[in-house]
């Protein structure tokens, strides 16, 4: 299963930064607050896989997260 989840409330400390030129290394470094989507998918077992950067809007990636079942 494969999804994409915004951070469009700053959860993640890849809101509002640009993740250029090396988005997967910011990405090896992302803090996530308990609270946010992508923590919540993590709970129930899904992984990040990939970021688009400026996905949603300058500064407002879609995290890519996904699940083996």
């Amino acid at each position: 299963i494969l999804l994409g989840s915004g951070d469009e409330t700053g959860q993640t400390s890849l809101a509002g930064k640009n993740l250029y030129p090396d988005p997967l290394e910011k990405l090896s470094a992302m803090e996530v607050e308990p609270a946010s989507p992508v923590g919540f998918y993590r709970r129930l077992g899904y992984c990040v896989v990939g970021v688009v950067p400026d996905a949603n809007g300058a500064g407002r990636p879609d995290i890519w997260m996904a699940k083996k079942i």
